[in-house]
């Protein structure tokens, strides 16, 4: 009897960690939008720099509308199609979006959550990600930061794990 309790334990351990692996749908109305988080960070400013800063970021900040994600001790993410890149802890791997724009990206490891940093210049773009207890609703929370921002824009993305 012990021995079957023994046994109990660890497979108990291992059904509470999270099936990240997956491909996920973006759920557009169940997370922030991103021109209103556009518009928070850049309604305070003077009108020529609300303008270049609005442009700009609305630019750059697109929902990806599907991810697929493989995570083990390192990530390996997917994002709408494009070319998959795999990060691991501490040492930056190169990704080049679809659009030409290339980063550096690191793994960071924050269980139960872990987090993507991108890095282009002086842009740090944060993707954290949180898989709900349901196995199958994934949060993304992003925060952009830029020294010449008043402040980090930041918002909330949901997906749905398909199957």
């Amino acid at each position: 009897m012990r021995i079957a309790a023994a046994l109990l334990v660890p497979a108990a351990l291992v059904a509470q960690a999270p099936a990240w692996d997956g491909d996920f749908s973006l759920e557009a109305d169940k997370g922030d939008s991103i021109p209103d988080a556009v518009k928070r960070l850049t309604d305070p400013m003077n009108f020529a720099l609300r303008t270049f800063w609005k442009k700009k970021l609305e630019g750059s900040e697109k929902a990806p509308r599907a991810l697929s994600l493989l995570k083990g001790g390192n990530a390996t993410l997917t994002v709408d199609k494009e070319l998959p890149f795999t990060a691991g802890p501490g040492s930056p791997a190169r990704w080049k979006r679809a659009d030409g724009e290339a980063f550096e990206v690191v793994f960071k490891d924050e269980a139960p959550a872990f987090s993507l940093v991108f890095t282009q210049d002086e842009v740090v773009r944060t993707w954290r990600f949180t898989l709900a207890e349901d196995g199958r609703t994934l949060s993304v929370e992003v925060t952009l930061r830029h020294p010449k921002l008043p402040g980090p824009l930041a918002y909330r993305l949901q997906y749905r794990k398909a199957g």
